[in-house]
């Protein structure tokens, strides 16, 4: 569900990343006020052509506490991780609401 809306926001590359996730396999790690989602590297090669680490980002209003924000980070081309943290550090809830949004997009990869 997080993924689907991260994408929810039109970018140059956006189809490249979608079909990396969609081929990879991933490893969860839920750490002190932080959510780390590692995808390991997969058979897909076709790379993200722009040199930009974090593509896309995600601001998720939450009910009476601070934001959630999701960053998608990139590395040479291929996707690496998904961080999530709340914006104050404090711990995760087990339910992150994503009805308020709001998406950042890297000003290289805007239309």
């Amino acid at each position: 569900m997080w993924i689907s809306k991260l994408f929810d926001i039109e970018f140059k590359g956006k189809e490249i990343l979608v079909k990396q996730i969609k081929n990879s396999k991933y490893e969860l790690i839920n750490g002190n006020g932080f959510i780390s989602v590692k995808f390991l590297t997969n058979e897909e090669k076709e790379e993200f052509p722009f040199t930009v680490r974090v593509p896309v980002e995600m601001i998720a209003s939450q009910p009476d506490r601070h934001p959630i924000m999701f960053l998608l980070h990139v590395l040479d081309g291929i996707v690496n991780e998904l961080e999530i943290y709340t914006a104050d550090s404090s711990l995760i809830d087990k339910e992150i609401s994503v009805l308020n949004v709001e998406h950042k997009v890297a000003d290289i990869l805007k239309d």
